[in-house]
């Protein structure tokens, strides 16, 4: 081919060009640029919140080591985000590792910073069994201060009505988690004192904190009018509705001690048979207890009467069994501390604020609350339901029917206890 028609069609290609550019520019709708016509994937533009949802997507899925590959890329591309961080060391806890996942949040300084690495990087440690490591590092700050800095999720102006990625719970529930995993670690170093007081705490800034009462009962921390004196105590009112005080209340008392709880009669045929007996022998029986109670009385009466004058013998109403006399020394030996965990808790609720309650040790008070818990429900949601249905329904859920079991274990009524097993 000549030279001049090879210079022809080169010149004649970048015309071409220089036309489909100039019609990209000029449009009905004014002035617009080559790039607003190019769809993004062609600009070369990478959507990070695409890699957070398929990390979260094999997360959902157990693909663990798969949702880690993806964290570490997605929080080089967001230059270390706090958020970012969190969800990588949240999948090396998912693998077990614990000291890898400490480190990386640590490393960049976020346990002092974000109360959400504050919290998993002390259990990490705790699961690492590294107990007063993890126990300095809820101790190096204070936590109140970290929430009040806490976000409401990865929303910003350009994703305004869109849901996050990864939604932020809820501050009491993380603050409570924090007291509870506290407690759990003065428990394991043998300080139950300590440990009683921060499962208080941690019920009393989110009620819904189950596993903080659970450690309270079953690991015999309370008597059974402390576990009644923290039922009265822990807020309810102020953060649930009505139903859901009811449902709550009906859930926890059903953890709560059963065998000191009296029987009354039963005529029910299937009740475990502890041998008749007939109307004439029990009232005989009855009246015997009646002559025996006079008798008493009237003993104590004569022997009242031949004291001294100047003797003053105690009120019946003040006489105390030794088995009382033991139980009322124990509520007011001062080591014993129920009620103080119970009153500092609540003057801390009262206040709007406070100082951290062992886990910070800061004194600062403070004017808001986070742990009052809004949660309105429409009749119009699908997911609503009647309070009586739904009281009717949790009857089947197994914390209840296995408390229906053991009240009848404790109270010796062994075949309705089997029958409910069995069922």
């Amino acid at each position: 081919m000549p030279k001049h028609a090879a210079a022809l069609d080169i010149s004649s290609s970048e015309e071409m060009r220089t036309d489909k550019a100039s019609s990209a520019v000029t449009g009905s709708g004014g002035t617009v640029t080559m790039e607003q016509q190019l769809p993004a994937d062609s600009m070369g533009l990478i959507d990070v919140d695409g890699y957070r949802r398929l990390m979260k997507s094999f997360m959902d899925m157990r693909r663990y080591q798969t949702a880690l590959f993806w964290a570490e890329k997605v929080t080089v591309l967001s230059n270390n985000d706090p958020r970012d961080v969190y969800w990588q060391a949240q999948c090396m806890f998912l693998l077990r590792e614990y000291h890898r996942a400490a480190y990386i949040i640590r490393s960049r300084g976020l346990d002092k910073r974000n109360l959400l690495c504050h919290y998993l990087a002390a259990e990490c440690l705790t699961e690492a069994k590294e107990y007063q490591e993890a126990l300095d590092i809820l101790n190096s700050v204070d936590c109140e201060v970290l929430a009040k800095n806490m976000g409401t999720g990865r929303k910003d102006e350009s994703t305004v009505g869109e849901d996050p990625v990864f939604d932020e719970p809820n501050k009491s529930d993380v603050l409570a988690s924090i007291y509870f995993l506290k407690g759990k670690i003065l428990e394991a170093m043998d300080n139950r004192i300590l440990a009683m007081d921060c499962y208080v705490q941690a019920l009393h800034r989110s009620v819904y904190c189950s596993e903080a009462l659970d450690a309270l009962v079953q690991h015999e921390m309370l008597m059974a009018w402390e576990e009644k004196e923290l039922m009265q105590h822990i807020p309810m009112e102020q953060q649930c509705s009505e139903a859901e005080r009811r449902i709550l209340k009906r859930l926890y008392e059903s953890k709560l001690k059963k065998y000191y709880e009296s029987v009354a009669p039963q005529t029910n045929t299937e009740q475990t048979p502890i041998g008749t007996i007939s109307t004439d022998l029990l009232h005989e029986l009855t009246e015997k207890l009646k002559n025996s109670k006079n008798i008493e009385s009237n003993k104590a009466a004569a022997a009242a009467s031949s004291l001294p004058k100047n003797f003053t013998t105690p009120l019946p109403n003040k006489l105390m069994s030794p088995v009382n006399k033991i139980l009322d020394e124990i509520k007011n030996t001062p080591s014993y501390l129920i009620q103080s965990s119970l009153s500092k808790a609540s003057s801390f609720l009262a206040s709007g604020g406070g100082s951290g309650g062992g886990v910070s040790g800061g004194s600062a008070s403070r004017q808001e609350t986070p742990y009052r818990i809004n949660r309105p429900v429409s009749m119009q949601s699908p997911s609503a339901i009647n309070i009586q249905n739904c009281c009717d329904r949790l009857d089947n859920c197994v914390d209840l029917v296995v408390s229906k079991a053991e009240k009848y274990f404790y109270n010796c009524d062994y075949k309705k206890c089997m029958k409910i097993i069995d069922e």
